[in-house]
């Protein structure tokens, strides 16, 4: 049998990463976090203690160093779109909570970026058109 486990790192250490870190630990046996990621050197070594990670004070040194297929990006909103794109760019895997961005045109960047990273960028997009349909203003902002 194969070793089914997917290495994340928790990018963002402040509270939203203790209830994802609690989510993993109850519904997630197949996750295993290999890196947290915090700019707070205390706050992410005191994570990395809960979780048994490695701890990096940035995303650059994580993507070059750390050993992980996945990231769970929790950072403020403002942030997300340069995260997201330094880990498509790094052919991460990217776990992205709302808001995606912080504009239109970053949203559309991020998703020019997955679907040259991923072959389930269709299922996405499948799931974004469905959205859009039910969600008129949505759907025509996504579509101008």
């Amino acid at each position: 049998m194969t070793d089914q486990r997917i290495s994340l790192a928790l990018i963002g250490c402040g509270g939203i990463a203790q209830s994802h870190w609690r989510g993993i630990q109850s519904d997630a046996p197949n996750v295993h976090v290999t890196a947290v990621v915090d700019t707070d050197a205390e706050r992410a070594q005191a994570m990395a203690q809960q979780t048994g990670a490695r701890a990096f004070t940035s995303l650059r040194e994580a993507l070059a160093e750390g050993a992980f297929d996945a990231v769970d990006i929790m950072l403020p909103h403002d942030q997300h779109e340069a995260a997201a794109v330094a880990c498509f760019e790094a052919e991460k895997h990217v776990v992205l909570e709302k808001p995606m961005a912080m504009t239109l045109d970053a949203c559309q960047c991020m998703q020019g970026l997955l679907a040259l990273s991923s072959g389930h960028y269709h299922l996405f997009k499948q799931g974004l058109e469905s959205t859009a349909r039910r969600v008129p203003l949505l759907g025509r902002n996504l579509r101008s």
